[in-house]
């Protein structure tokens, strides 16, 4: 690669972490001036989340389709920089105009809950669905700019959603911890806004480079779907990898779900607690994509090794579950401890929750480049097959593709759990981990047996011996003390724990 070419890739890395702060810092905003439409609940927060992913979805789906045709992809994303900061001055406005139509409903339904908070829930995904579509439109447009072969595909993802991602990290804390205590709600989003709109410009002015053209590189390619031996095509089709990939994001977010729900008991229901666990999360999705970016177009099977990472994550997800039992004491005996202070305390369980989610959360960052690797070698022997190579460069298409299958199961994954899974009088939030563990397993399993690492034999004989373990486990892992879960920060200095529970309940909003 050329000294011109890395550095105009550095520039754009740059503006997509600038792009992933800002937007961060809009998901934070818009949650805490939707509470004041549905009250301080569960409804707020799950509205934003499925509104903000709702839109990333549709966002890559479209880029996807259409970023082939786009001779200037690096040039359209900065002008959705500039149109997500105009727009996004205008969400507070456009939330308060909304109030009147909020009354005419109310009196229009009688005062009915379900209709009231599917008009809610509707009006506010009206609001919120064009920048939120403008974001998801920016990795694909990216990946159609500086994606060159199909082998580059992995690496390249990787390293802009890694950057990107980690521009989050650094928006959720900054805007909780320095902006909206600072500043406030109105101009945090007046500073998020000018920054998207510096980033559209630079990346208009820098000169922005055509879609890249595909190389030979990117036809006669071999990957873990490629024929058998005995000439077969593989059963895995990219239709099925991309259900499989859904189902990873929805047990995703059972886990963030869950994990948020199980910490929050530990360390405060406090905007300082549910901040700490969204970026820990956010933090281990970026170092996973960054660090496997490093070996990404060195590795022969990428879906043997998206079968490995997926078997990891559901392991060490029933790993953490007797530590997050155990949370609550810990945090009680810090907080007794003499000299304890709020910084101190709050240090400490900052430590915890990244030392408790790192490993889940790494294999969880290192996922998305993978099957956006094999899933583009997927499409380039498709049509190597069918034609003379790749009549033009749609990586744009493969990763908006990719992105919004795991999106979409993103949105079923928290949706179901918040209000389903977790409430459930047979569910709750340990029985959740476990659950979606079994769906990483299984997931995991379908990955490694469809790539061709070994043989036959070998395969079947390493699934057999993971699935054991992790039965082991399962059967192993303790149930959590009630009366430890209720006591944590709640309790009050050198109060013991209650040992005779008489009530115990986890509900859609609270325990």
């Amino acid at each position: 690669m050329s000294r011109k070419k890395r550095s105009r890739r550095l520039l754009f890395l740059c503006l997509f972490f600038i792009s992933g702060a800002c937007a961060l810092v809009y998901e934070v905003i818009w949650s805490r001036l939707l509470v004041f439409v549905f009250g301080g609940t569960t409804f707020a927060i799950t509205t934003v989340v499925a509104c903000f992913m709702g839109g990333l979805a549709l966002g890559s789906y479209i880029a996807g389709r259409l970023g082939a045709r786009t001779r200037k992809p690096a040039r359209v994303f900065g002008l959705l920089q500039i149109g997500i900061g105009l727009y996004c001055i205008a969400v507070p406005s456009l939330f308060d105009h909304t109030v009147p139509l909020y009354r005419a409903l109310w009196a229009a339904t009688g005062g009915s809950f379900l209709w009231l908070t599917v008009a809610r829930i509707s009006i506010s995904a009206a609001v919120l669905i064009i920048p939120t579509t403008f974001m998801g439109a920016t990795l694909p447009l990216l990946a159609q700019a500086f994606v060159t072969t199909t082998d580059d595909t992995g690496g390249t993802v990787a390293r802009f959603y890694g950057i990107n991602s980690l521009g989050a990290f650094i928006g959720a804390l900054g805007s909780v911890f320095v902006l909206m205590p600072t500043f406030g709600l109105s101009v945090s989003i007046l500073i998020a806004a000018a920054l998207n709109v510096i980033a559209g410009v630079v990346a208009i002015a820098s000169g922005a480079p055509a879609a890249a053209a595909p190389s030979d590189a990117s036809t006669g390619i071999q990957d873990s779907v490629t024929p058998h031996a005995d000439g077969r095509e593989h059963p895995l089709s990219g239709t099925v990898l991309l259900m499989l990939f859904g189902l990873s994001g929805g047990a995703a977010m059972a886990y963030q779900v869950s994990w948020t729900r199980a910490l929050i008991l530990a360390i405060g229901a406090s905007t300082y607690a549910f901040s700490i666990i969204v970026a820990c999360f956010i933090l281990g999705l970026s170092l996973g994509s960054l660090l496997i970016s490093r070996w990404i177009n060195r590795i022969r099977s990428h879906l043997a090794v998206a079968g490995v990472l997926e078997g990891v994550i559901g392991a060490s997800a029933l790993l953490v579950v007797p530590f997050l039992g155990e949370m609550p004491g810990l945090v009680r005996r810090l907080s007794d401890a003499s000299g304890a202070t709020f910084a101190g305390v709050l240090g400490i369980e900052i430590l915890c929750v990244f030392c408790l989610l790192i490993v889940p959360t790494l294999c969880m960052g290192a996922l998305f480049p993978l099957v956006c690797a094999a899933y583009s070698r997927l499409r380039g022997q498709q049509q190597t097959s069918t034609t003379d190579g790749q009549s033009e460069n749609d990586f744009g298409h493969a990763v908006g593709s990719v992105y919004a299958s795991n999106t979409i199961g993103c949105i079923i994954g928290a949706v179901v759990t918040g209000f389903v899974l977790i409430p459930w009088a047979r569910g709750g939030m340990q029985r959740t981990i476990m659950l979606a563990s079994s769906l990483s397993g299984i997931i995991g399993t379908v990955f490694f047996l469809s790539s061709k690492p070994w043989n036959k034999r070998s395969r079947y004989g390493v699934a057999v011996a993971a699935w054991t373990v992790g039965c082991l486990l399962a059967l192993l892992t303790p149930q959590w003390s009630r009366a430890n879960m209720v006591s944590g920060p709640f309790m009050g200095r050198g109060e013991k724990v209650m040992t005779n529970v008489l009530y115990y309940a986890e509900g859609v909003d609270c325990t």
